[in-house]
């Protein structure tokens, strides 16, 4: 079963461009949180998970799902406007395109399309 995880490592600048997650949004904390390794750990051994991330065009947004990604804990399923999405990649250097991009003209659509993508839910069976 596919478990949806909001915490990742801290993501480390990249060749070819840097993601600052210093905030232009004011619901975006300056503060990094800081995940546990036990639950880090935890999630790991249940394999990379696939994970909707709506309005996936922006910088922050990006930058935690590499960390997922290079974590072993994220397959990411980007959704918003697939340009946005391409030229943010390709400006620090990840070819995100070996993974799935659903088009969404705005952030209200990307957060519908999100919500209802049929991808499996959370199962505590799971043991997580």
């Amino acid at each position: 079963m596919n478990v949806h995880l909001a915490c990742f490592p801290r993501p480390q600048p990249h060749p070819g461009g840097q993601l600052s997650l210093d905030t232009e949004h004011p619901f975006l904390a300056r503060q990094m949180a800081r995940c546990p390794e036990t639950i880090l750990g935890r999630a790991a051994r249940l394999g990379a998970k696939v994970t909707a991330i709506a309005g996936a065009g922006s910088g922050p947004a990006l930058a935690a799902a590499r960390a997922g990604v290079e974590s072993g804990l994220m397959d990411p399923l980007f959704i918003g406007k697939t340009d946005d999405i391409l030229a943010k990649a390709e400006a620090i250097g990840w070819d995100v395109s070996v993974y799935r991009i659903v088009d969404a003209g705005s952030e209200e659509e990307a957060a519908a399309v999100a919500v209802n993508y049929p991808v499996n839910r959370y199962d505590p069976s799971d043991g997580f």
